[in-house]
């Protein structure tokens, strides 16, 4: 990013340059990363970027918790702010809830997301919110954020893609046609960062460090699919069939339409405790139906519900086969 290099005299390696792009350009970014890969300077970046080149410009940076908001990115914009190559002006403050503010209104501030309370009612024709660490933010932000979204604002997320549900996750997955995602792993990084930077010792992944966490790991490990690729974990302790495979049977499946005179057959999973729902799908032949979840349901109450499809989609003496986990 010329601006960044002219500006700050901060040279980008090639992730870094992809990440800031893909946010200057795009409503609503996602990004995935291994360690160490120098997001933290990039949303630094882009913050300054923003408040230095919109009219009214506001920038909004949040994350789980405040010391992640304090000791990271607020800290790396004072570091920018201060090293620039010109004067920035506004005034500069030492805690982002304060930020750095102009007295033409442009402002960034940071807090963390335990005051969600803060972000409802932003306003501006410039809005701009980062949010860092997103796989570990409550849902709650995101629609308060997006409440914010309706006057045309940016929203960036970025993390460790440590969760397999939540809005980041989703990002990726589910709604994936509405956001722009990036992906940046921990070997790219090692790859690529020195050469771009021309540096021996960039402070970022090396090469080194990804092989040690393989043979320390192994490939198939989710902390290596994790921290090193920047992947969303395939498994975990209480999970009988690996998300990879759920995922690799979605890309497979072209059957739209069912075979009509193929058996009817029910799958039910009941939920007993805690957020889980209970889960009820049904197929003929190699199609199945869209699932049908229920929260808070007892076993009567899935059992009344699973009658309830089959009355609706068997035909007259129709046997039906329904298997209940």
């Amino acid at each position: 990013m010329v601006w960044a290099l002219e500006v700050l005299g901060v040279r980008l390696w090639r992730g870094q340059a992809r990440l800031v792009r893909a946010v200057a350009a795009n409503p609503r970014t996602a990004i995935r990363s291994g360690h160490k890969c120098g997001k933290s300077t990039a949303l630094a970046i882009v913050a300054l970027w923003w408040w230095c080149t919109k009219r009214r410009a506001r920038v909004i940076i949040t994350a789980p918790s405040y010391r992640q908001v304090e000791g990271v990115i607020w800290k790396e914009i004072r570091r920018l702010y201060k090293a620039s190559k010109f004067p920035l002006g506004g005034d500069l403050h030492k805690k982002p809830d304060s930020g750095l503010q102009a007295s033409d209104g442009r402002e960034i501030i940071g807090f963390s997301t335990d005051e969600p309370e803060r972000m409802a009612g932003f306003s501006g024709p410039n809005m701009l919110f980062l949010v860092d660490e997103a796989s570990g933010v409550d849902t709650t932000i995101f629609e308060a954020i997006d409440g914010n979204r309706a006057g045309g604002a940016h929203v960036a997320l970025i993390s460790n893609p440590t969760q397999t549900s939540g809005v980041f996750y989703d990002a990726f997955h589910a709604e994936s046609s509405g956001w722009h995602c990036e992906h940046i792993s921990s070997i790219e990084c090692g790859t690529h960062a020195a050469k771009d930077l021309g540096e021996e010792e960039t402070g970022l992944a090396t090469l080194a460090w990804c092989e040690e966490r393989l043979r320390e790991y192994g490939k198939d490990d989710p902390r290596y699919q994790v921290r090193v690729l920047g992947n969303f974990p395939t498994t975990a302790d209480d999970t009988l069939v690996s998300l990879s495979i759920v995922t690799d049977a979605q890309k497979r499946w072209t059957i739209n339409v069912p075979d009509e005179w193929a058996p009817l057959q029910f799958g039910v999973d009941v939920a007993r405790f805690g957020r889980d729902k209970s889960v009820i799908i049904w197929s003929r032949g190699k199609w199945t139906s869209a699932p049908t979840a229920l929260s808070g349901n007892d076993n009567v109450a899935v059992a009344g519900r699973t009658l309830d499809l089959v009355r609706q989609v068997r035909r007259p003496g129709e046997p039906v086969r329904i298997c209940i986990d």
